[in-house]
């Protein structure tokens, strides 16, 4: 989702560059969040599903990749309802700065 003016509780994290020489990300990461983002216009830029068992791996082609800007520029990426059991989920998001 995009278009969020508030960024949830989550954990802060450090986006890493994927080449060493790159500068440090002028954006916030964050993690694991209990209380989604709010306030502003949230748009679903993506809704899909996956077989747990499976996995899920999505290469988006570039004129396909969501893209944010100012003022609004919150990405989430959440799960719009509980699981029915537990699991463990783990993954990777990468990110362009241009």
């Amino acid at each position: 989702m995009r278009g969020h003016a508030a960024t949830g509780n989550g954990t802060a994290t450090t986006p890493r560059p994927l080449d060493p020489s790159d500068g440090a990300a002028s954006f916030i990461a964050k993690v694991v969040s209990s209380t989604p983002a709010s306030a502003g216009t949230p748009v679903t830029l993506v809704a899909d599903t996956f077989n747990i068992r499976g996995g899920l791996e999505e290469v988006y082609p570039e004129v396909m990749r969501p893209k944010a800007a100012q003022p609004d520029g919150t990405i989430c990426v959440r799960l719009l309802t509980a699981l029915a059991d537990d699991a463990v989920f783990s993954g990777t998001i990468w990110v362009r700065e241009l």
